[in-house]
């Protein structure tokens, strides 16, 4: 999965803890728009999760059970114990300085 463009969304929580949520435009045909969820390690950000974003504004603007709109890929886009490939997603994600810098931002008062 290849980056082409990402900008942070905003902070969110996740699982109780505040996350930067970036969205990201891939190369990928089964993941072409995904979220990444960016943490607080050590006052580091950190990629914790990915999620498939498949939502449409005409459906998905109210709660609906149409289909799934957010679907966690994580294990799938990150293998788990596999260091290289979450730092390398991470990487490929905040080496725009402008997203980068959002993300720190973001995460400013849990950095």
């Amino acid at each position: 999965m290849n980056v082409r463009s990402a900008r942070v969304r905003g902070i969110v929580s996740r699982d109780g803890e505040p996350c930067a949520e970036v969205e990201v435009e891939t190369d990928s045909a089964s993941a072409p728009v995904v979220l990444a969820y960016f943490a607080n390690e050590g006052g580091i950000a950190v990629l914790r999760s990915v999620l498939r974003n498949d939502a449409d504004r005409e459906t998905d603007w109210f709660d609906n059970n149409l289909h799934q709109a957010f679907e966690d890929i994580t294990s799938s886009a990150i293998e788990p114990g596999e260091k290289t490939e979450r730092q390398s997603l991470q990487e490929s994600i905040l080496a725009d300085d402008d997203v980068r810098r959002d993300v720190e931002a973001a995460l400013a008062d849990t950095l």
